[in-house]
């Protein structure tokens, strides 16, 4: 008798292994590092992690500029890891919409086995305009600024914009 499991035949009273990848999609803002990760858990030994950026090319561990790769299996115990992508500013500044990064899983213990991959999602959750006039007024510059603050998803789910007009002189 035999069953099957993602399209590979399994003969009744082999060594059948799961393990489960969560990822933990975020929401982000783009003017500071952040970082996504995915759980792993139900391992014998650490997995080998490739993050894959949005265009689906691998990241590598040398890519220090734009991102810092953190595969996990330094803190591997328990059957589980955790790994982490942190991306920098110079990359996120360049997201303006959902993003998906991806956690690419290859087992530790059967490095033949099939690459398993979960997305995480990354949302920036604003973006900031600066729309002002000055004038000068004897020698001093005063200036007339609304900074509209639209977030593209508040924490409820919500979309709203703040506009708080701002009136300040320039020395």
């Amino acid at each position: 008798k035999q069953w099957y499991q993602r399209r590979v035949a399994i003969t009744a009273g082999a060594d059948l292994i799961f393990y489960t990848i969560t990822p933990h999609d975020r929401r982000i803002t783009t003017g500071v590092v952040q970082t996504i990760s995915c759980d792993i858990t139900g391992l014998r030994s650490a997995a080998d992690i490739t993050w894959k950026d949005p265009d689906g090319n691998d990241i590598s561990t040398g890519d220090t500029s734009n991102y810092f790769v953190d595969d996990g299996t330094a803190a591997f115990a328990n059957g589980a890891q955790t790994p982490k992508l942190t991306i920098k500013t110079a990359i996120l500044s360049t997201i303006s919409s959902a993003t998906s990064y991806k956690c690419s899983v290859t087992s530790g213990c059967y490095p033949g086995s099939p690459v398993y991959e979960k997305s995480v999602v990354v949302t920036p959750i604003g973006n900031s305009t600066n729309n002002g006039t000055c004038v000068t007024v004897a020698n001093n510059k005063f200036c007339n600024v609304s900074l509209t603050w639209t977030p593209r998803v508040s924490e409820t789910g919500a979309i709203f914009a703040m506009i708080v007009p701002v009136l300040f002189a320039v020395v």
